[in-house]
């Protein structure tokens, strides 16, 4: 009877041993809990402000984005205007130059029209004084052997 009442002692000892283990544990997971959720509280009250702070990008973001669509309509209706007069100021100088193109054409024509008269008429005095040169010359040959013959 006093093993099994020193047993039982022993049992009670441990029982209490592993209720203080226990006791304590409970206390280590409460403590991890709390941890836990403030940690999850912080994290939660973390993520609002950045959502927050992202809503308000993202109207700032769509705000400039605004901006620039119509910057960019205004800038297309500019840019449209600008090329209708580019286009009209380019069809009005392709005019002046192909008419100055047709004025030099035809000044080109007459000036080589010019040219191949002179060209002719010179070939033709060339011709005529090579004509008068020889008859000179014949008549020179024959005034020496005239001469000689004298």
């Amino acid at each position: 009877e006093a093993h099994w009442r020193a047993r039982a002692l022993e049992s009670a000892r441990e029982a209490e041993a592993a209720e203080v283990w226990a006791d304590c544990d409970v206390a280590r997971l409460r403590e991890e809990r709390d941890a836990y959720a403030t940690a999850l509280r912080e994290t939660e009250h973390l993520w609002a402000e950045e959502l927050e702070l992202n809503r308000d990008a993202s109207a700032a973001i769509a705000e400039h984005v605004d901006g620039l669509l119509d910057g960019r309509d205004t800038h297309s209706g500019q840019l449209a205007v600008a090329l209708t007069a580019a286009s009209y100021e380019y069809a009005a100088r392709t005019e002046v130059s192909r008419a100055e193109a047709d004025e030099l054409r035809t000044r080109a024509q007459r000036f080589e029209a010019g040219q191949a008269a002179e060209r002719q008429s010179a070939e033709s005095r060339q011709q005529s004084l090579a004509a008068q040169l020889e008859s000179v010359s014949k008549l020179l040959a024959q005034s020496q052997a005239d001469h000689r013959e004298l």
